[in-house]
């Protein structure tokens, strides 16, 4: 390093930029509440020294092809009322078993002397590692946050110290990417406003940034956000439409305790249904106000569906784990789980029986040709009810109280000794057990199982996903090699048997609505007819596979 300070860094300053994980839980809130917020008289006494008022002006740099954005990371100059800072900030670094519904982020700052951007600290050996030598020339602005800023350093307890930011104002692009075409890009600077509060968390256990959230909310309505300010510029630069958010692996080892794996499942869980919820309240939002950008008719509702998913395998950690879990506060968390669940369904189902009736109608691109007119209205009224479910305080609550329940260790508040014994041991000395059970429950469930009636093809179809689940839980203990045959098999059944309960859903819905056509009904009686055959071979070969829980693991 040259002795001389690189121009424009503050004297007293390295060129060593001070690196540190953030730990951020983002809410979003209505403008007129942010206002109330800042001068609510019961936080006063929480906090440490005066509120700092500050307007900021934050400028983003990028190549044109954005290619820092590619690489997961932001470069920032602020100017502002309290000087001028340049920060490199990681998108994202948490991962599926971090703790959940919190942004954590590697950072590192430098103070600078005004808001041009210091090309010579981004040559430092761990910042290069996100941000390549090549691309420096071509950094431009990409575009800028305008924001006002209320900042709070706020003391819940004598150990805690979480600071409160409570920002509101807009993003304005600069840049033309070259990833957006000329059509879509257009002239038109885009703008994006937000009203937002940021809780960092300085000081304390983490459970009680939830905590505090929930205090929050409890004065006014919020919603959790998982998007930065760097998130929703790029948004607005490349016009990015949100996607599915997929179920990602979890990692546990052998040497995992259970503790930490039931940690792990429901942080797991918490994430899956805060990456999915922005799809199902851009896309359902809009179809209920009749101003979706996309066919109504033609969405596949896959986030609704990871939603769902995301929550029937919180119930079955909670069902696998209820041996070890004591809480007087698990049963309410699990009936919250199961009645969302219950809001969120049948706009699953409406959006299934859509796509199968454009396939029933041979290429006819509207369902209501089989439908009618009626089921318009039942779809948008079944969209209408998930969609108020989401933004309701209860959700909001639900998954706070879920977050500060597991982060705080609350499901051990009564457990014995012989319970906290076996939760410091191995998961993988559970596993076996666990899947043992559930896959002997499964193939009671399957016996007769050609002539099953509704009720006992359901009591099947319940116990394969579940044991599909655990299976998606606990896979990573075992040799893939191992696993591999056992679970592609049952991923071919449960595929098979999702779709008989879609044809059998979609079947009850035309019932209903009184459309239920010879010619619609022959097709449903056509294929599912070719499902049950599958289904019994499927199952057949799933039976003849030895389960991979019996070799030794690991």
């Amino acid at each position: 390093m040259s002795a001389e300070t690189p121009v424009n860094v503050m004297s007293d300053v390295s060129l060593y930029g001070a690196a540190r994980r953030e730990v951020e839980l983002k809410l979003l809130i209505e403008p007129k509440d942010l206002v109330r917020l800042s001068e609510e008289a019961s936080l006063s006494a929480l906090l440490d020294g005066p509120p700092e008022r500050q307007n900021n002006r934050t400028i983003y740099y990028d190549t044109s092809d954005l290619q820092l954005y590619h690489h997961g990371v932001a470069l920032r100059v602020q100017s502002g009322d309290t000087g001028c800072l340049q920060t490199v900030k990681t998108m994202n670094s948490a991962t599926s078993s971090d703790i959940a519904l919190v942004t954590i982020r590697r950072e590192w700052d430098w103070p600078l002397v005004n808001d041009q951007l210091n090309m010579a600290v981004l040559t430092e050996e761990d910042v290069a590692h996100f941000i390549p030598t090549e691309v420096l020339p071509n950094l431009r602005p990409a575009f800028v946050v305008l924001y006002q800023r209320v900042r709070l350093l706020v003391r819940p307890d004598a150990v805690t110290l979480i600071e409160v930011d409570l920002d509101l104002g807009e993003v304005r692009t600069l840049l033309k990417s070259d990833c957006v075409s000329d059509s879509e890009a257009g002239d038109k600077e885009r703008r994006c406003a937000f009203s937002a509060i940021e809780l960092k968390l300085r000081a304390g256990k983490t459970a009680h940034l939830f905590r505090f959230a929930l205090r929050l909310h409890r004065l006014f309505p919020l919603r959790i956000s998982m998007e930065s300010k760097a998130d929703i510029g790029y948004g607005a630069l490349v016009g990015q439409e949100l996607r599915p958010c997929l179920v990602e692996s979890l990692s546990l080892s052998p040497i995992t305790s259970a503790a930490e794996a039931f940690r792990h499942v429901v942080r797991h869980c918490l994430r899956q249904l805060q990456c999915n919820e922005a799809w199902v309240l851009a896309h359902l939002g809009c179809h209920q106000e009749g101003q979706g950008n996309r066919d109504f008719e033609h969405d596949d509702g896959e986030s609704l569906a990871q939603m769902l998913s995301a929550l029937r395998r919180l119930r079955l950690a909670f069902r696998l784990f209820s041996s070890l879990v004591s809480s007087s506060e698990a049963p309410t968390l699990v009936n919250d789980a199961r009645a969302l669940t219950e809001r969120l369904a049948p706009a699953r189902d409406w959006v299934v029986a859509f796509s199968l009736c454009r396939d029933a109608g041979a290429g006819l691109e509207d369902p209501l040709v089989l439908l009618g007119p009626a089921a318009r209205t039942a779809r948008r009224a079944a969209e209408t009810v998930a969609v108020n479910a989401l933004r309701a305080p209860e959700y909001a609550t639900f998954l706070l109280c879920l977050g500060d329940w597991v982060e705080d260790d609350r499901w051990l508040e009564t457990a014995t000794p012989e319970q906290r014994s076996r939760l410091d041991m191995p998961v993988a000395g559970l596993s076996d057990m666990w899947l043992e059970m559930l896959y002997q429950r499964a193939r009671k469930a399957g016996r007769g199982i050609r002539g099953q009636n509704r009720d006992e093809r359901i009591t099947f179809h319940r116990r394969i996903r579940r044991l599909r689940a655990a299976i998606g839980i606990l896979r990573s203990l075992y040799s893939p090699s191992a696993v591999r045959p056992f679970a592609v098999a049952i991923e071919e059944l449960q595929t098979t048997l999702d779709a008989l309960a879609d044809f059998a859903k979609t079947r009850a819905l035309a019932q209903r609505l009184g459309r239920d056509t010879p010619s619609l009904m022959v097709w449903l009686d056509y294929r599912t007819g070719r499902l049950e055959q599958e289904m019994v071979a499927r199952w057949k070969a799933l039976k003849d596979i030895a389960p991979f829980w019996k070799p030794e693991k690991i």
